[in-house]
């Protein structure tokens, strides 16, 4: 499913309705996984799914939040570098993929260059398509994956996955390659029951960032922001000056 992000109250809907029907599934899942004697191949079915919806939150919040950013008609200009990147990647998708060298041609750096420039001063715009989101997590969010995602969207990677960098790549994503790939790995209920409490700790937190960043606006350049804003000190106090030497003038007149 496409998706498009009219503004912050839709943002935070879709977000609270994405969690809500997978964390229903988790829990039906672990349930099913509680019950005494239920069979091994329930647990990792339930595994793969865990680690699904893992990826799933992550790569849905990803690109819902740029599509609220998309939604704002702001100037790529005043949104930090890496935002103006995606759209330059997307428009010029056919120079990033242009040879078989490793090689980039400087005629093509210089093509990035003058479109990167025109760019600018366009509005930031987006759409999500299924077939090619801005963000994607290659089948396989490992932690140089998310480290990728949060660089992009210029998230705290170190708040949100740097410490638990072994554990997803060695306890979730290892795991499931294997038991998704057919390979008869054993996995007892409390490695299941670890990475389900981390499933549903990390969607929570991931959307409460994903939140505060819209809300606070983090997606603005600051370098521009602070421009904008001494400008318009400079032009209040223009203003003020031509007040108080009118006024000076008068009094003078009497």
């Amino acid at each position: 499913m496409a998706i498009k992000i009219k503004d912050i109250d839709d943002l935070l809907g879709s977000l609270d309705e994405d969690v809500k029907w997978r964390k229903k599934e988790i829990a039906d899942m672990y349930a099913t996984t509680k019950i005494e004697n239920s069979p091994d191949y329930l647990l990792r079915a339930g595994f793969v799914m865990l680690c699904a919806h893992f990826e799933g939150f992550i790569k849905f919040a990803s690109n819902a939040y740029i599509s609220y950013i998309s939604s704002k008609k702001i100037k790529n200009v005043e949104l930090k570098p890496s935002f103006s990147a995606i759209m330059l990647q997307q428009q010029s998708h056919s120079l990033f993929n242009s040879g078989g060298s490793g090689k980039v041609k400087t005629s093509v750096v210089k093509q990035l260059v003058d479109i990167h420039g025109t760019l600018l001063e366009k509005e930031f715009f987006i759409k999500i398509a299924d077939d090619n989101p801005p963000i994607h997590t290659d089948s396989n969010p490992n932690s140089k994956v998310l480290k990728e995602i949060t660089t992009i969207l210029n998230l705290d990677y170190c708040e949100l996955f740097q410490q638990r960098a072994a554990f997803i790549d060695g306890e979730i994503l290892c795991p499931r390659n294997h038991i998704a790939h057919g390979i008869k790995r054993p996995l007892s209920r409390d490695d299941y029951k670890a990475v389900h409490d981390y499933v549903l700790a990390i969607i929570d937190k991931y959307k409460e960032v994903i939140i505060e960043e819209a809300i606070s606006e983090s997606f603005l350049n600051s370098s521009f922001t602070m421009s904008n804003s001494i400008s318009a000190i400079i032009d209040f106090t223009e203003e003020e000056l031509e007040i108080d030497n009118r006024e000076l003038a008068l009094s003078g007149q009497t």
